[in-house]
């Protein structure tokens, strides 16, 4: 008798870790989909710069921006908003939001994205997440997500770490 519900018990707490180890395996891809999702428009983005915003350097015919490299700046601040949007959410992880917030904060400081910027960060109702970005006062330390530890690995954000 004692044997059949010690079996039954260990099969219920079997049960349960199968169905937790599920769910947050489930959560990661998830997070992982987000993500590429992202990665795949900014490279779009990239694909669509000239050569002298990729090699962060001015044109030859001074500060102005063509109506094309304008158009791909505005798009890639919006790309930042909504990456700062999802990470504000929990769908953005750890490792991911150390890489995207260190190449935002950088792109907001160069050509040809500063320029851009700096025209419509006062623009009403948007760039929120961009503007606390560039108030922070160390900009690699901002994190929009307003979550702990815990919560983080639940959602998949975290892995525990291995010694």
């Amino acid at each position: 008798m004692f044997e059949a519900l010690v079996a039954a018990i260990s099969a219920i707490f079997l049960g349960i870790i199968t169905v937790v180890h599920h769910n947050l395996e489930a959560r990661r891809v998830h997070v992982r989909q987000f993500e590429e999702f992202h990665l795949i428009r900014y490279w779009k983005l990239l694909d669509d710069c000239p050569y002298e915003a990729l090699a962060y350097c001015l044109p030859r015919y001074g500060d102005k921006i063509s109506g094309d490299l304008k158009k791909v700046c505005l798009l890639y601040l919006r790309l930042c908003e909504s990456q700062c949007e999802m990470r504000r959410r929990g769908d953005v992880s750890d490792r991911t939001w150390r890489a995207w917030v260190e190449r935002m904060a950088g792109w907001l400081t160069r050509w040809p994205v500063k320029p851009v910027w700096e025209e419509v960060k006062g623009s009403e109702g948007q760039f929120r997440n961009l503007l606390e970005l560039k108030r922070a006062y160390d900009p690699f330390k901002y994190d929009p997500c307003p979550h702990g530890t815990l919560w983080r690995w639940v959602r998949g954000l975290r892995r525990i770490p291995r010694d």
